[in-house]
C-alpha cells in the first residue's frame, strides 16, 4: 500500500487489527523490512505499520528534505490510516523523525520508543571517511567496498548483511544523495 503526501507517496505495510497501533520508522539507507521480525512478534496483540520514508525503499519524493519533512509525513500516514494516537518505534533516523513528529503533535503519541538514536547533529570527529565515501556514492553508484563500509556503519550482530547488500546496490543515486544532505543537516533538539 502507499499514501500521499504533499510531494511524496510513501511505501506503508500495515497488519490491520486491535490493540495501540505501533509506528515503525527505519533508520539511515534502510527500509521497512528492518522491523519485519518486530511486526511478526507484535501483530497478533497491536497494529503494526512500517514505512518507507522519503529517499528509502519504495517511497517516491520529489527534491530535498529534511527531518520535519519526514516528521509531517509520520503525521500525514497516521491521518491517512485513521490513527489518532500511536506508539512510534524510531531506529536512528527513525527516531529522529519519532521526536520531530512528537514535538509537532505530541497528543498524537502515547510514547516515543527510540533506538539508537540522536537528538543532535552528526558529531564532527575529524574524520571525513563517511562524507567522502557517500559523496562517491553519488558521484559513481555503489560497489562492494562501500555497501561493506556502510556495513559497518549501521549493521550489528545479527543483521543479514547481504539483504542489506542487496539493497543498498538497489538505490538510486538521488536516493543516496537526498538521504545523506538530509542526514548531514540535522538541527539540534537539546533545548526542546
Amino acid at each position: 500500500a502507499d499514501f500521499v503526501q504533499r510531494d511524496a507517496r510513501a511505501q506503508v505495510a500495515d497488519s490491520g487489527g486491535a490493540g495501540v497501533p505501533l509506528v515503525f520508522s527505519h533508520g539511515y539507507l534502510m527500509n521497512h523490512t528492518m522491523f519485519d521480525r518486530q511486526v511478526e512478534y507484535f501483530r497478533s496483540r497491536c497494529r503494526c505499520i512500517a514505512w518507507d520514508a522519503r529517499g528509502h525503499g519504495q517511497t517516491v519524493w520529489e527534491g530535498a528534505f529534511n527531518y520535519w519533512d519526514s516528521a509531517r509525513d509520520l503525521l500525514g500516514l497516521l491521518d491517512a490510516l485513521g490513527i489518532d494516537k500511536c506508539v512510534h518505534v524510531g531506529m536512528s533516523q527513525g527516531g529522529i523523525v519519532g521526536m520531530r513528529a512528537a514535538m509537532l503533535a505530541p497528543e498524537r503519541f502515547h510514547g516515543i520508543v527510540q533506538l539508537a538514536t540522536q537528538a543532535g547533529p552528526v558529531p564532527d570527529s575529524g574524520d571525513d571517511t563517511f562524507e567522502r565515501t557517500m559523496d562517491d556514492w553519488v558521484a559513481n553508484g555503489a560497489d562492494q567496498a562501500k555497501v561493506e563500509f556502510l556495513a559497518s556503519f549501521i549493521l550489528g550482530p545479527g543483521a543479514d548483511h547481504e539483504y542489506w547488500h542487496r539493497a543498498w546496490f538497489g538505490m538510486s543515486k538521488a536516493q543516496v544523495r537526498d538521504a545523506t544532505g538530509c542526514l548531514m543537516s540535522i538541527d539540534a533538539l537539546f533545548d526542546r
